[in-house]
């Protein structure tokens, strides 16, 4: 059989049906309502009237022409929950007083103004309320934790029919009814439960229980009643109600909360919309749970529903009402596809009766046992390809502008048939004017498709071949320029994004050179607190100390206090073996180290604060004065030494047995110091721009008093000690003025340590060392963890 051309198309760029059926989903209107949108509900009867309800007002609307057709706003408060029964004849709603209230939506085609049913259904709001199927009751569940049912037939609703006290031990803010049994209630509440209720037991407790581990904002039931969907925080669970309420698929899709569920009335999709502006559309009727599709919202959704048709959505997103409906598929005309296609249906002919005769015998009917051959209902391209008519090929798909704009894959097709047969030069040259403008404007629209790029660069390449010597108008070649433009154009998009592969591959060799050193970004560069074992046939030499290298100590370190600062640790240090020492004095490493005292008497001292004095400068020192070389002048000798004697007389007295009196710690702090304001701010300590941000990106608005106290005594300069109670801010009053110090860096410094932190604990360390690298982490300043006995968990 042959079979009719097909379309060009590229299985990895195809979209499926699901994609292509909830993309069509287009946005119809939006309107802006008078306050915060809390419930939405579609009419299970046509025309699918949208109820919506946002303060204390509902509103009806007409999907069809997306007008507003009805409201009611005579309400004392808020409105909540709407629900439409099962035969679209009665609307319900609940209040923030407690309330319930019922319009009959099928009086003279819209609601009437005055409710058919208002009742004081609990004592705090009510969230919910659900219909039981194929019955006059209703059930209504609401903060108070409790679930009542109710007879809507009855006048007098002063005493429910069944009340469940005490269902919950928090808000009630999801519940459904059964599709197949009258009597099942499920409820979700933010105590992060879900409860299967049978309302016909006389003890009032629930049959299942399962718990979402997060506050429940919507709760589903398919159509059989074995799966219940429920929502809250940022992922939708599915449970098996027939196994007694286990877990079967946790979908996590949204990045923040979900705050409502839709189905679709064949239960094939399942929508959920969050307060991430996002509503996914997930495919449910074979078990895949698989995400088809995505429709994004100007804000975060809070409510939606689907109608029943599954033709119109609509989602309230905070005072926006948005609503929207699938457009229908664009189709090509038959006739167009069935001439020039082909349908590619056998054609039924009819069959031709073959009689015999055998000898003088009658004609007689003969049986065809050979395999008959059908005929397939070709189209005109499939009729001219077999013609060989190559050039009336191009002039057929050309000349429909429908075909080419809304069927490409058909007119690639057709020129990829030309192409195998090689008569591509013949079929294309020889055109002028709009013929060969069409083509070239055709080749520009769809070369960079991935799935028509290769027949279309030989298509381009041969009409540059063959049009290469001709004269051409104006405007054939300006679209033989614009054709080349985008060829350019593309060339240099593709190096482009060479280089960008090249630089993300080499990013990705220096992730994977480095993977092993991520921990240290977290945790700082690991130290060992312990000396690398010597094994038996290692060697090490032995450093012996002398003389001469104290002296070379004691020079290197006069250098390094009249230099800057160190750079680095010394190279040359090497760990000795004490254990091989035997006993050996540990001061001896650090003895040529320590100032040495140097015995001085007071005359001394007196000599040297002479010499001290600058020259051809007058000091006076209680009525002495010293001349040009230093000397005191006449009798106030005497009055010098006899003061400077009492000044040193009074040191010893503070000396006594071997303990220093207590001086007061803030002697010489100002008053703008001691004094701590209680409206101070960190704007006002004067920190630096970058660890100010880092303040502000931890939340910190107002210094506590303690690090109002000490921060700024530390920035001027001055030694500090506090007290105060645990959770009160001390970590960061101590690291603070540390860091503002260390980013005063001199410069042509290498890296080293410069401060060290000691702390009793490891858990004190850790929690210093967090503190410390958030304050550090808009600057340059690397903060490194080292405890002793601690199992890293990474």
């Amino acid at each position: 059989m042959v079979k009719p051309l097909q379309p060009v198309t590229d299985v990895e760029f195809r979209t499926s049906d699901d994609i292509e059926y909830w993309s069509r989903m287009k946005e119809l209107a939006v309107f802006q309502e008078p306050g915060v949108i809390s419930s939405v509900a579609f009419s299970p009867n046509k025309p699918y009237h949208l109820a919506v309800a946002n303060s204390n007002r509902v509103s009806l609307f007409d999907t069809s022409i997306a007008q507003p057709v009805w409201f009611q706003s005579r309400f004392r408060s808020n409105v909540f929950g709407l629900k439409f029964r099962e035969d679209g004849q009665l609307l319900g709603m609940g209040t923030l007083d407690g309330y319930v209230h019922f319009f009959d939506v099928t009086k003279n085609e819209l609601p009437s103004r005055h409710p058919l049913r208002v009742f004081k259904a609990h004592d705090s709001e009510v969230r919910c309320i659900e219909f039981q199927t194929k019955s006059q009751n209703c059930v209504t569940l609401g903060d108070d934790s409790n679930i009542k049912v109710w007879d809507l037939a009855l006048s007098n609703h002063t005493e429910p029919l069944i009340t469940i006290s005490g269902a919950h031990s928090d808000r009630i803010r999801a519940a459904v009814t059964s599709h197949n049994n009258t009597d099942v209630v499920v409820s979700g509440s933010y105590d992060h439960t879900l409860k299967l209720w049978d309302t016909r037991q006389e003890n009032k407790q629930c049959s299942i229980q399962m718990n979402h581990d997060a506050p429940v904002e919507k709760v589903l039931l398919t159509s059989n009643d074995r799966l219940l969907i429920s929502a809250g925080g940022n992922c939708v669970k599915f449970w098996d109600l027939a196994a007694g309420g286990r877990l079967i698929q946790t979908l996590e899709n949204h990045n923040r909360t979900v705050t409502s569920l839709a189905m679709s009335q064949d239960k094939k999709y399942l929508l959920s919309g969050g307060l991430d502006r996002r509503v996914h559309v997930f495919c449910v009727d074979q078990g895949t749970y698989s995400l088809v599709s995505t429709i994004p919202t100007a804000a975060p959704v809070l409510s939606m529903d689907l109608a029943k048709s599954g033709d119109c959505l609509a989602f309230g997103m905070n005072n926006l009402l948005s609503i929207q409906r699938r457009q229908p598929k664009a189709k090509i005309p038959k006739a167009l596809k069935k001439n020039v296609v082909g349908t590619g249906k056998a054609l039924k002919l009819k069959s031709t009766v073959i009689q015999h005769r055998e000898g003088n015998a009658e004609m007689r009917r003969a049986d065809v046992t050979a395999k008959h051959i059908e005929q397939v209902h070709l189209g005109r391209l499939d009729v001219l390809l077999r013609s060989c008519q190559f050039r009336k090929v191009v002039d057929q798909v050309m000349q429909h502008k429908k075909l080419r704009e809304e069927q490409p894959e058909l007119v690639v097709a057709a020129l990829n048939q030309l192409k195998i047969r090689g008569v591509l030069p013949t079929a294309l040259a020889g055109r002028q004017g709009p013929q060969l403008r069409q083509i070239l404007g055709f080749v520009s629209t769809h070369f960079f498709k991935p799935s028509f790029s290769e027949v279309l660069m030989d298509v381009a390449n041969v009409i540059f071949n063959v049009y290469i010597g001709e004269e051409l108008s104006r405007n054939e070649m300006s679209a033989m320029r614009d054709l080349r433009n985008q060829i350019k154009a593309e060339i240099a998009c593709q190096q482009s994004m060479l280089r960008v592969c090249g630089i993300m591959e080499s990013l990705w060799n220096t992730e994977e050179h480095t993977q092993s050193e991520e921990n240290d970004e977290v945790f700082g560069e690991m130290v060992s607190l312990f000396p690398k074992a010597i094994e038996d046939e290692e060697n090490m030499e032995e450093v012996l100390s002398s003389e001469d290298e104290e002296d070379e100590a004691l020079k290197a370190r006069k250098k390094q206090k009249k230099g800057a600062l160190s750079c680095g640790f010394r190279n040359d240090f090497v760990f000795v073996d004490d254990d091989k020492k035997g006993d050996v004095d540990h001061y001896d490493g650090i003895k040529p180290y320590l100032k040495k005292t140097v015995a001085i008497s007071l005359q001394d001292k007196i000599d040297e604060e002479r010499k001290r004095l600058k020259l051809n400068e007058k000091v006076v020192l209680g009525g002495t004065v010293v001349d040009e070389e230093g000397v005191i002048q006449g009798e106030d000798d005497d009055g010098l030494v006899q003061e400077l004697v009492e000044t040193s007389d009074k040191i010893r007295e503070k000396k006594v047995k071997g303990t220093v009196q207590q001086k007061d710690f803030f002697d010489g702090l100002s008053e703008d110091l001691t004094n701590v304001s209680e409206a101070m701010t960190f704007y006002d300590m004067k920190l630096s721009r970058k660890v100010l941000k880092a303040v502000m990106e931890l939340g910190y608005t107002q210094p506590t008093p303690i690090q109002a106290a000490c921060i700024p005594v530390a920035l001027a300069g001055k030694d500090i000690c506090a007290c105060s109670a645990t959770g009160t801010g001390k970590t960061a009053a101590f690291m603070l003025p540390i860091l503002e110090r260390l980013l005063y860096k001199p410069k042509g410094q290498h890296s080293t340590t410069r401060v060290l932190v000691l702390v009793p604990t490891r858990e004190l360390a850790i929690q210093v060392f967090q503190v410390s690298r958030k304050l550090a982490q808009f600057t340059n300043v690397e903060i490194c963890l080292c405890a002793g006995m601690l199992l890293w968990c990474f």
